[in-house]
């Protein structure tokens, strides 16, 4: 088996931490979609009149599952260049190494976006990843039970009178 130049251990290393990024930036969006459906629900549940800001946390949703998608795809592709180059230098015996060569120093960003040299389009798999389509559906979910509840249901107020009838003690008077 052929061993790895330094050129070729730095470029994997580059992928490696080009990958990591990606995954780091896809947990991101879901913590920062976390934080901004918290604070816009706790906003509603003290400005109960302002319920309708909700149907804005669904076009939220929708942009932070698209990004975060996008991040899984870019993630998969880069995967995919990482491993079209290691099969290419174990493939490659040659001593001049041109394909290795033309891997190693092409910059061209079709091959992020097609995966490498398939031409198999990885957005589709990473809208349909369980990491992504269960994790942004059940916040949607969520955000239409929250919005009933608050509008229809006007929750804020049913549970405001029980404290008012309890008698079971004065610590609520």
């Amino acid at each position: 088996m052929k061993e790895f130049t330094e050129a070729e251990r730095h470029f994997i290393g580059l992928l490696h931490d080009t990958i990591n990024r990606m995954a780091n930036n896809s947990a991101n969006c879901k913590n920062w979609f976390m934080a901004v459906v918290a604070a816009i629900i706790a906003y509603v549940a003290n400005n109960p009149e302002s319920a309708d800001v909700l149907w804005v946390l669904l076009f939220i949703d929708l942009l932070f599952y698209g990004l975060d998608s996008y991040y899984l795809q870019l993630e998969k592709n880069f995967r995919d260049i990482e491993c079209n180059f290691v099969q290419a230098v174990k493939d490659d015996s040659t001593e001049d190494g041109t394909m290795v060569d033309t891997l190693l120093y092409n910059f061209n960003y079709n091959i992020v976006k097609n995966g490498g040299t398939k031409k198999e389009k990885n957005i589709c798999k990473a809208l349909k990843s369980p990491s992504t389509w269960l994790f942004y559906s059940s916040f949607f979910i969520l955000i239409i039970i929250v919005y009933c509840c608050i509008v229809d249901f006007n929750i804020i107020n049913w549970i405001a009178s029980l404290n008012d009838s309890c008698s079971c003690c004065q610590c609520c008077k």
